[in-house]
């Protein structure tokens, strides 16, 4: 019996000791090499075709495993929780790894992805806390949630064309991350997507974007100017809350609904320009604003105003309409009343 036979997923030559349950495989694997494994190089797997869910599970020796060419698939679980992993070097051949195949590799330092690589699944890399730079080819046109959250120590990305989505999480907690630029053929940003990168200072947002998620860039407190797309009409809830050293930002002019919550604890915002076509803002939209000075308020009638969506400004904010028949309806509509000595016209 040899590794073959242990990670080969399929033509196992004794299939009745390896194609048990995930802990028992596990158990059988580590009693074979006797805990001592460190190293894995094309040799010793040379003809497998992949690598099955679970083969290094938590296995606490190895530091290095090249991968061959012969291999097109890495499983689920694969490497998951191997704490002294530090380097995988993987041949031309892959085209797909499996939900959390290298999750909680803490010592992870270096991984290529080769340009046989079509598609991530769920929290590939979640936790990788020394990894701090990856490289994505352009032939990957899907991964999934999480793929990188909490990567703590990662600073460089490269996402070349081909994801047209990034999903949910999938930087959240990248703390050490400070610029990424996304492709032309992004066209939506998920759910937190971008949570908690509190280093990230520079993100291009492409022509192509048209929905940004709730949550999406919470708490990136070093972002300080972003240009939101003119096609984006759907931005969610809290998208830019805790923003703390955002001070630009430009809304597209075709959104409907200002979100509750989106610019929340913004502190260093000190103007805002609403587009004409908003009919909502939502609760706490500018809650905790405390530089906010000026907000131009572009719709002839006021949209609905959520509660405690000023709460938090500075007692000198200015809100602009654009005439003096805006200005009489603004000042009489529910909300907006509480604010009655600050509405003005624009250029009044």
């Amino acid at each position: 019996m040899d590794i073959y036979n242990l990670i080969l997923a399929g033509g196992f030559k004794n299939k009745s000791s390896f194609l048990a349950s995930e802990d028992k495989m596990n158990k059988e694997f580590e009693s074979y090499v006797d805990g001592t494994l460190n190293k894995v190089d094309r040799e010793m797997v040379e003809g497998i075709t992949a690598i099955r869910d679970y083969a290094f599970y938590e296995y606490d020796n190895l530091t290095e495993i090249t991968i061959p060419s012969t291999v097109n698939s890495i499983g689920s679980y694969a490497f998951y929780g191997c704490p002294k992993l530090e380097r995988v070097i993987i041949d031309a051949g892959i085209t797909s790894m499996g939900n959390d195949a290298f999750s909680l590799c803490s010592n992870l330092v270096y991984i290529n992805i080769p340009s046989s690589v079509t598609s991530i699944s769920e929290r590939t890399f979640l936790g990788c806390s020394s990894l701090t730079n990856i490289s994505m080819p352009s032939t990957i046109t899907a991964f999934g949630d999480s793929v990188f959250k909490d990567c703590s120590a990662l600073v460089n990305v490269s996402l070349s064309g081909g994801v047209n989505t990034i999903p949910q999480q999938t930087f959240s907690g990248c703390s050490s991350l400070t610029s990424i630029r996304l492709s032309d053929v992004v066209t939506s940003i998920g759910y937190a997507a971008f949570e908690n990168c509190t280093s990230l200072n520079e993100i291009n947002l492409p022509s192509t974007i048209a929905s940004i998620g709730e949550s999406a860039f919470k708490n990136c407190s070093s972002l300080t100017s972003l240009s939101v797309p003119s096609r984006a009409t759907n931005i969610g809830a809290g998208a830019f809350q805790g923003c703390s050293s955002l001070t630009d930002i430009v809304l597209p002019p075709y959104i409907t609904i200002v979100n509750a919550s989106i610019f929340k604890g913004c502190s260093s915002l000190t103007e805002m320009t609403v587009p004409a076509e908003v009919t909502s803002i939502g609760n706490s939209t500018f809650e905790g604003c405390s530089s906010l000075t000026s907000l131009t308020v572009l719709a002839p009638n006021p949209p609905t105003l959520g509660t405690d969506a000023l709460k938090g400004t500075p007692n000198n904010l200015e809100i602009y309409v654009i005439s003096s028949a805006a200005a009489d309806a603004y000042k009489v509509a529910d909300g907006w009343s509480d604010y009655e000595n600050q509405i003005t016209v624009v250029g009044g």
